[in-house]
């Protein structure tokens, strides 16, 4: 009796919204909205996956979930990528707004008939994420409407809070081009609280349509996947009534579940620690499947070999921290922060931990050693780098320092040129910081012998 009560309040509930969308408007007469670009006949699923396209089986997890369309937080379209199946190619911050090659990309590949959208920042409004003031991403979205798809939003922690609004504000005074609403949602079980979010955004801004590109069920209370309040059982309750009803909402256009595997999102996940897919990830699948798509593929990325390069794997890009050492370090991939170059970075989490790399040498041997490095927040004080002689402990040990990496959460290029002494046979370049400090990002770290 209980479901069947959910079941008839939730079709109500979505019969309501779409009324009151088809009928109403919060549209501002003095607000003149720039022409979209040509509108496109809908033809793919609204469906989709969202997998990080260096990660992992990700081609395989794509295929497995029966996705009609994909992205990977990224902009570089993969071969390996299902037959069939839609790719959205994402700007995730500034550094790709302000590349010239990534903007050029993008239009080739519009220019080629290979995407048809894109979407816009990736929650700029996170300190841990892009990580941009209003200011900056008004300043940098002309960029994006060069490309010449329809446009989606900037993807903000929550579509209605204050920066959202700021920007959207600011969009439509300045004729600026946003043609769909990207929305984020990790909330509980309730459906219709969830409906509701979505209307609400999408009276608030013009009556766009809506992709909600992140959604799962979520225990921000979790601190471990034991103590998550809810069941998988919970969560595939809750696809069960919300995706029928984002499929029958007409302005939402898109949707696609995240799969998270830390203890908030841990019941929400669609594959476990073996790749197996879970209970919730075959319910997902099963839904409104593309039956057309194509197998999984096998992936692998290749870090481009530069001439008389000593470090291996100095932008992290074979998405491993080996050979680098060190403790409480790892890599991460776009959709936590954005790389300076690639789809991967190094990092060092928060509190003390090092990140280091061992080196056999020579006495009277020359070296430059250069390094990228951003902070997740704003330090006052900060940290060097150290040269050790690996063979000798403690204070006695270290050779050399460099200046003090640069106190700012952009990418910093910095570097060091130093003569290994005599009775020195192996190196430990080490970056360490100690309690009290937030994560530090490293990419396009290398060391050249001078000659």
């Amino acid at each position: 009796m209980k479901t069947i009560s959910k079941m008839i309040f939730l079709s109500i509930a979505v019969a309501m919204f779409s009324c009151s969308d088809d009928t109403g408007t919060s549209e501002d007469p003095d607000v003149v909205n720039p022409d979209p670009v040509d509108p496109i006949e809908e033809t793919v699923g609204k469906k989709g996956s969202a997998y990080a396209n260096v990660s992992q089986r990700w081609s395989y997890r794509t295929s497995d979930m029966n996705a009609h369309w994909m992205y990977s937080w990224g902009n570089l379209m993969r071969d390996e990528i299902p037959g069939n199946v839609e790719f959205v190619p994402m700007v995730w911050g500034r550094n790709a707004a302000q590349s010239d090659d990534v903007i050029n990309r993008l239009k080739d590949l519009k220019n080629e008939g290979k995407i048809k959208y894109l979407l816009g920042f990736n929650e700029p409004d996170g300190a841990s994420q892009a990580n941009m003031s209003v200011d900056e991403a008004i300043e940098l979205w002309p960029r994006l409407e060069e490309v010449g798809v329809p446009l989606g939003s900037p993807a903000t922690v929550n579509p209605n809070n204050e920066w959202m609004q700021e920007f959207m504000q600011r969009a439509d005074a300045e004729g600026l081009r946003v043609d769909f609403i990207t929305v984020h949602h990790y909330g509980g079980t309730n459906v219709p609280n969830f409906i509701n979010k979505l209307s609400t955004t999408y009276q608030a801004y013009g009556q766009r349509p809506i992709w909600i590109t992140e959604f799962a069920v979520a225990d921000w209370n979790a601190t471990s996947p034991e103590n998550n309040v809810h069941s998988r059982q919970d969560v595939i309750n809750f696809m069960e009534s919300a995706l029928p009803a984002l499929e029958q909402i007409d302005y939402v256009e898109r949707y696609s579940w995240f799969d998270g595997t830390q203890a908030p999102l841990y019941t929400s996940s669609l594959f476990d620690e073996d790749q197996n897919i879970t209970s919730v990830g075959q319910a997902y699948a099963n839904f409104s499947p593309n039956n057309e798509i194509g197998p999984g593929q096998d992936t692998e990325f290749v870090p481009p070999v530069v001439d008389g390069e000593i470090f291996i794997n100095g932008g992290f890009e074979t998405a491993q921290i080996a050979p680098w050492g060190g403790f409480k370090n790892g890599v991460v991939g776009i959709g936590t922060t954005e790389p300076l170059t690639g789809n991967f970075s190094g990092r060092i989490e928060n509190g003390d931990g090092s990140l280091f790399y061992e080196l056999d040498v020579e006495a009277g041997q020359t070296f430059e050693l250069k390094y990228n490095t951003k902070w997740r927040d704003p330090v006052g004080e900060t940290i060097r780098v150290g040269i050790r002689n690996n063979n000798v402990a403690g204070a006695d040990g270290l050779l050399f320092q460099t200046e003090e990496l640069a106190m700012t959460t952009e990418w910093t290029a910095g570097s060091y040129e130093f003569t290994v002494p005599a009775g020195v046979t192996q190196i430990r370049i080490i970056f360490y910081k100690a309690n009290g400090y937030p994560p530090l990002f490293f990419d396009d770290l290398s060391l050249m012998e001078v000659e």
